[in-house]
């Protein structure tokens, strides 16, 4: 996914909250699979790219995409 809307639920980070553990509390929240969660928030679930290597090292775009659709910086 190139482009990323703003999500229509919001879910604020707990203090300390690692990456995936808040964004599997978002999918939880809206009531959507994590993958689909992923997409829509512009992190690769493609088998071309290792997955998961957004929760070791995320790139500046990838954190713009999160940002964008989450409102959270």
């Amino acid at each position: 996914m190139n482009t990323v809307g703003t999500l229509p639920i919001r879910v604020v980070p707990v203090d300390g909250e690692a990456l995936d553990s808040w964004l599997e509390a978002a999918a939880h929240r809206s009531h959507c699979a994590f993958g689909d969660l992923l997409d829509a928030v512009g992190l690769s679930t493609s088998h071309e790219q290792h997955i998961g290597s957004w929760t070791i090292q995320l790139s500046s775009t990838e954190s713009e995409k999160i940002s964008t659709a989450t409102g959270v910086s």
